[in-house]
């Protein structure tokens, strides 16, 4: 990844890494940051709810609010909005705290065995 000049103090390409180092990173990050625009729901998403860090998606999806019941934070689709939800996090640490542990618990019930299980059958059945 070519890194800015601009940005070089403040960005860390740490290239391809051993998946514990990877979830060591994702523990400790004070949020993951998903700016895709085609995606709003990914493995890494995934990954990091279960790595205990909460998640900024790019705009809103289902599952995003700003709230500590909801696993993800919208942040928009321009800088501002961005910025908005990245310092609600930083002053917020009980909220940022209950929004890994809501996506955790996403993870853990709607990716459990049993649940994707279920789903399988209905879709055979159907």
């Amino acid at each position: 990844m070519d890194i800015p000049p601009s940005m070089a103090s403040a960005v860390l390409d740490l290239g391809l890494v051993e998946e514990s180092a990877k979830l060591a990173v994702m523990s400790d990050a004070l949020a993951f940051c998903h700016p895709s625009t085609n995606e709003s729901l990914g493995i890494v998403i995934l990954e990091s709810w279960l790595a205990g860090a909460p998640v900024l998606v790019r705009g809103r999806v289902p599952f995003s609010g700003s709230t500590a019941s909801d696993p993800a934070a919208g942040c928009g689709s321009n800088y501002p909005e961005f910025e908005e939800e990245l310092l609600l996090l930083l002053d917020r640490p009980a909220l940022r705290n209950a929004m890994a542990q809501a996506g955790n618990a996403y993870v853990r019930t709607e990716y459990s065995w049993d649940r994707i299980e279920e789903r399988l059958f209905q879709a055979l059945d159907s």
